[in-house]
């Protein structure tokens, strides 16, 4: 749970009132700790440990949104996301190409839902 970078940066473009009735002025600068943001109890108990039910769909409806934020969030997205995506998924075929494993038909067209 290591984000590419430990805060984002944006700019607010206009007064924006938060729900706690926080206010953010035009053309202020505002920090996301992501880092913090992932290693936070509140919504990651034991952050050290290696926890692969945290991503499940329960463990994900059990926070709230952009808790987990590796690539940002909104129209700011990295642009690597999808070059992740991408070439995980040629690595994993590209080992199954070379194992002598049995790939089934159905894990064909998930690829294909997928690229």
């Amino acid at each position: 749970m290591y984000p590419a970078l430990g805060s984002l940066t944006r700019h607010c473009t206009k007064k924006y009132e938060m729900p706690d009735g926080v206010v953010i002025e035009k053309d202020t600068r505002v920090y996301v700790p992501c880092y913090a943001i992932h290693r936070d109890p509140e919504y990651y108990p034991d952050p050290d440990k290696f926890d692969p039910e945290r991503f499940s769909e329960e463990g994900k409806a059990s926070r709230p949104n952009y808790t987990y934020m590796p690539f940002g969030e909104g129209p700011r997205l990295c642009i690597g996301k999808n070059l992740v995506t991408i070439l995980t998924s040629s690595s994993f075929c590209s080992t199954l190409l070379r194992s002598k494993c049995k790939v089934f038909a159905c894990f064909f067209s998930f690829l294909k839902m997928c690229i």
